[in-house]
């Protein structure tokens, strides 16, 4: 028997049916194409929250009662669809690219009283949430754009212009500063709250030491030395005390990488993979022997530098797809800036499997050619071109190939991953699993902006704290770049298809 099912998102309403007795996420799913559970759907995160607007749901779970969730709000991953039903979906992946999940945590110990703030100087956004650190609630979260991006979208530009250009050093730094002086501001307004009394400050691995006037170009070649390899006490304009910058693991490793790190072990994510997918990927093995590297994707990971992208802050589709007979963009009228790196993922997996694209990347069926250029009309004013695509292969071989070299090295055979970031928050994983973006490694949960979780985590707990210091005191590092394994590895990730061979069932640590 199905049950009619209308869904309110981004200003439009959807109609489908479902069969009834599924559960309402399946439903929703149906209906849009995509919906997001971090948590796998295990009522942990209540990241899938949706508010009913009418219509018949199973009881609330305990899952839903212990989240205390108000009325009328319910999780799609519990509540199952008992008649029809109508319900208004937010953007997740739009929540968890500001803010991750958090992990319950016992006690506060926290760094200062009053009001503080984390804040993740990542590459192209800059991240805070303003904490009450007495009790450990958040007040306000949101972002702001990096203006280093003006200085060049990946952070391997952005040493190269600092090593040219006297003087540049001192002039991103202060940008970047008033950029997170204005938005602690207008989250201190939002919260009607003062400055904050003290701050944690986590980052990508070249960001965070521009941000504070540390020169990068150690990291302009080997050994890859990073200027934050001990954390910092400073002061500024936007707190009224002092702020810890935390260091980072080494080389093009940030502290963003263990700080997402501890907030994934926190969740209790132990034997698996974390990934930050980014222009400079993260990945760390969580077990054992914690192991961490780094992978240079690039902006066209992210959907930047190609004729069609756009990223998810500036307003580019989160997810489109090809479905046999035309193309779907979510939210809707967003294909009109462009795709965001997710997007891509699920149209690049989704034109290989109706034969529009071959899994070497080739465009076998062109709308036409511009310069010689071979392109698929995706939309009116929108292509995407046989140069998107190659320069798209070249980013998603490097992440391939960091996490399966990581993955061969660990201990054991890593049971599942955990995707961090703005990019992870809004994958298509089975696209992802398409394409070889990663490989199937068991469970797979989306957690949003970790970094930033960790980072608040440190600022209110001993736990988080101890955690912490014995990540950084027991990491090891994997270097992937520069070496013959690397560029050979590489080159077999370039299609898009899983890569073969790199990663058996007879895994040796």
């Amino acid at each position: 028997m199905a049950c009619r099912v209308r869904v309110r998102y981004g200003g439009r309403v959807y109609s489908g049916e479902a069969r009834c007795g599924a559960r309402l996420s399946e439903a929703v799913a149906g209906v849009l194409g995509w919906f997001i559970l971090p948590c796998g759907g295990r009522g942990l995160c209540g990241s899938c929250r949706v508010r009913v607007l009418g219509g018949e749901l199973s009881p609330p779970t305990r899952a839903e009662e212990r989240l205390g969730l108000g009325e009328g709000w319910r999780l799609a991953c519990q509540a199952r669809v008992l008649g029809d039903v109508e319900v208004e979906v937010s953007p997740v992946a739009e929540r968890l690219s500001v803010y991750g999940v958090e992990p319950p945590v016992a006690g506060a110990e926290p760094l200062c009283r009053g009001v503080a703030a984390a804040v993740d100087v990542g590459s192209s956004k800059i991240a805070a949430v303003l904490v009450d650190a007495d009790s450990g609630r958040n007040l306000a979260a949101g972002f702001a754009v990096n203006p280093q991006a003006a200085w060049g979208l990946d952070v391997v530009s952005r040493i190269s212009r600092i090593m040219r250009e006297e003087g540049l050093l001192g002039r991103m730094s202060a940008a970047t500063m008033r950029a997170v002086e204005g938005l602690l501001r207008r989250l201190s307004g939002e919260a009607g709250a003062g400055r904050p009394g003290c701050a944690v400050f986590t980052g990508n691995a070249v960001a965070l030491p521009i941000a504070f006037g540390l020169d990068p170009s150690p990291l302009g070649g080997y050994p890859y030395e990073n200027p934050l390899s001990e954390g910092l006490s400073v002061r500024g304009e936007a707190w009224a005390g002092w702020a810890e910058v935390l260091p980072a693991v080494g080389g093009y490793v940030g502290s963003d990488a263990a700080t997402a790190a501890v907030a994934a072990l926190l969740h209790g994510f132990r034997g698996g993979v974390m990934v930050d997918v980014g222009i400079n990927t993260e990945a760390a093995y969580l077990s054992g022997e914690p192991l961490f590297t780094s992978a240079p994707a690039g902006p066209a990971i992210e959907g930047g530098e190609l004729s069609c992208g756009a990223t998810a802050l500036g307003g580019g589709a989160v997810r489109a797809v090809y479905d046999g007979s035309g193309f779907r963009f979510y939210p809707p009228g967003s294909e009109g800036r462009g795709l965001s790196g997710s997007a891509l993922v699920s149209l690049l997996a989704s034109l290989v499997e109706h034969g529009l694209v071959d899994p070497g990347g080739r465009i076998l069926r062109a709308d036409g050619a511009e310069g010689g250029v071979a392109y698929i009309e995706l939309a009116p004013g929108l292509r995407l071109t046989q140069l998107d695509v190659r320069e798209f292969q070249k980013a998603k071989a490097a992440i391939a190939t960091a996490v399966l070299m990581l993955a061969e090295r660990a201990s054991s055979r890593p049971r599942g991953l955990v995707l961090a970031g703005s990019l992870g928050s809004g994958l298509d994983v089975e696209a992802a699993y398409r394409i070889g973006l990663f490989p199937r490694l068991g469970w797979a949960y989306q957690y949003g902006n970790l970094a930033l979780v960790g980072a608040k985590m440190y600022l209110v707990s001993e736990e988080a704290r101890v955690l912490h210091g014995r990540l950084l005191g027991s990491a090891r590092l994997v270097e992937a770049m520069g070496s013959r394994e690397y560029l050979e590895r590489w080159m077999g990730c370039l299609p898009l298809k899983p890569c073969a061979g790199l990663l058996d069932e007879a895994h040796v640590g």
